[in-house]
């Protein structure tokens, strides 16, 4: 047994071969052949052992399941060996997997407005032709949407007018489902896209002041919402500010460092240090940080320097460009991301 092993890992470094023999017995089947395939190809194609190139993992893998065999034998008998290229593969072997069809694909989508109260599908083809941006229109659309849901639900009036504002803002802000809830803000939204409904279907002028009665409360409550930021703002000062910053992007790091360089988890860590680090400079609204991608919004310079780049969705503001400091710049610069694809 220990002969065959010899000769099937005879590419593999001395010292990988050696782990791999003394734990014959143990061995997952198939490992052995495949690791002795990776390294005949990787000293074939004459790469760095310490690194190996991606075309040695397409070499040494036909099947999706023995490249997943392959990584866990690198992980146990190579750990000093990094796999950040075999992420590239991985990537390949998700595309080719079988996509299952989205249960309920198939179904038609609904018209705009077909939930909604008789009352408002009378007043839609009104919003439909009045002379309002594209944006603008579809913002109004979704709102009503919203509101239409919660008059479905028997929380709310159908009737525009003071009462069914307050029943819509006691509905949005406190909501039974607690993960349905949403800021004074988006509740005030919502409930001026109905208002615009009205305005453009004839509802008497009265009944849509009375509604903004309450949509300038819920303003009222945002501009509060303004002061507890600043409230939370200080926390983080007290906590320690920066510091705290950096104390979070170094665990991240540590915490990616014990992790295989091929894994997702670790590109994650890295991936959350990196927006750590330009956002010290110039925090951007939670609504725009979701939406980053990396190597599109979020590039890494080729001296290391992260960039991050867009255009505030909600104000649309004029495109913000920020980049990593040069203290924060220090984290990139000795290697910590230079081993993992970033995508």
């Amino acid at each position: 047994m220990r002969a065959d092993l010899a000769t099937i890992l005879k590419d593999a470094p001395a010292v990988i071969r050696r782990a791999m023999i003394g734990n014959a017995p143990n061995l997952a089947p198939g490992a052995a052949h495949v690791m002795g395939r990776f390294w005949t190809a990787v000293r074939a194609g004459k790469g760095n052992s310490l690194m190996p190139a991606a075309d040695a993992y397409r070499a040494a893998a036909a099947s999706e399941s023995t490249f997943r065999c392959l990584l866990r034998a690198l992980a146990t008998y190579a750990p000093h060996v990094s796999t950040a290229s075999a992420r590239i593969v991985s990537d390949e072997w998700y595309t080719r997997r079988e996509k299952p069809v989205a249960r309920g694909a198939w179904k038609k989508a609904k018209p705009v407005g077909d939930n909604w109260p008789a009352a408002w599908r009378r007043m839609k083809p009104e919003l439909d032709a009045a002379s309002i941006r594209a944006s603008t229109r579809k913002r109004y659309l979704a709102s009503i949407d919203r509101c239409a849901a919660v008059v479905a639900e028997g929380l709310a009036s159908d009737m525009h007018g003071f009462i069914a504002a307050c029943e819509l803002s006691d509905a949005f802000l406190f909501h039974p489902d607690k993960d349905r809830r949403v800021k004074p803000v988006t509740a005030a939204n919502y409930i001026e896209g109905l208002i615009a409904l009205g305005a453009k279907g004839g509802v008497a002028e009265e009944s849509l002041s009375a509604m903004q009665v309450i949509t300038r409360d819920l303003r009222d409550q945002t501009a509060l919402d303004e002061k507890n930021k600043y409230e939370r703002i200080s926390g983080l000062m007290e906590r320690g500010g920066y510091a705290r910053v950096a104390d979070r992007i170094r665990e991240l790091r540590e915490r990616a460092h014990a992790l295989p360089a091929h894994s997702a988890a670790r590109r994650r860590c890295m991936q959350q240090a990196a927006v750590c680090a330009v956002i010290v400079n110039k925090p951007p609204r939670k609504g725009d940080l979701v939406s980053w991608r990396f190597g599109e919004h979020m590039v890494r310079e080729i001296d290391g320097t992260w960039r991050a780049e867009w255009k505030q969705a909600k104000t649309r503001a004029q495109r913000k460009r920020v980049q990593s400091g040069r203290r924060s710049a220090r984290f990139w610069m000795n290697g910590s991301l230079m081993d993992a694809p970033i995508g």
